[in-house]
């Protein structure tokens, strides 16, 4: 029996339930069934739509194939008018300076991941991809000392450093964002400011 499932606002999943609800989503299109997923959220538009239409005031403005437009196509049809060029998406390709920040060597870590190595530059940004189990999380956990490695090494700024447990991760500049911040990412029991200020607690208490 085909159906069709309205979806709207994604602004209160996680990144991790997002992706989930995606999956889920492509499953169900398999199997017949009919989706219309409403966002201003372009990008994840473009991840899940394979048609996408326009509506501005009230009005009905035209369907296209995922591939036949651009983001700042949509853009333009939303609101109605040319958008100044400085405002509209554009890809850049970064051009990091020739300082490598952190550099990590052969890391492993038992049964999570074997091998990896890789370069940081000064101004870059890192991607790291792979499935669920792939070792992504683990690697993160492991850079920053929540986990210890059993092979490897890592360098920050060309010195090599060990890493054993997050206070030394911050000590040499590191910071992590956790994959699941409502659970790892604060501290229940602290209000926001205490939560906010608690890793500057050893710079301003003198006797513990």
């Amino acid at each position: 029996i085909n159906r069709t499932i309205s979806f709207t606002s994604t602004s209160s999943l996680t990144f991790e339930e997002t992706n989930k609800l995606f999956d889920n989503l492509h499953k169900i299109k398999k199997d017949g069934t009919t989706i219309i997923f409403i966002s201003h959220r372009l990008e994840e538009v473009f991840e899940i739509a394979d048609r996408i239409s326009v509506l501005r005031d009230g009005k009905y403005i035209g369907t296209w194939g995922r591939n036949d437009v651009e983001v700042n196509d949509i853009v333009r049809l939303m609101v109605g008018r040319e958008i100044p060029k400085m405002l509209l998406y554009e890809k850049k390709i970064a051009l990091p300076s020739d300082k490598i920040v952190l550099e990590v060597k052969t890391l492993s870590r038992g049964k999570f991941f074997k091998n990896v190595s890789f370069k940081l530059y000064r101004g870059e940004i890192l991607g790291i991809y792979g499935l669920q189990g792939a070792g992504r999380t683990e690697l993160v956990e492991t850079v920053f000392g929540l986990a210890k490695a059993s092979e490897g090494e890592i360098y920050i700024f060309g010195e090599k450093v060990d890493v054993l447990n997050p206070n030394e991760a911050i000590k040499h500049g590191l910071a992590m964002v956790p994959e699941d911040r409502r659970r790892t990412g604060i501290l229940t029991s602290l209000d926001v400011k205490d939560n906010i200020g608690v890793v500057k607690i050893p710079e301003v208490v003198s006797f513990g």
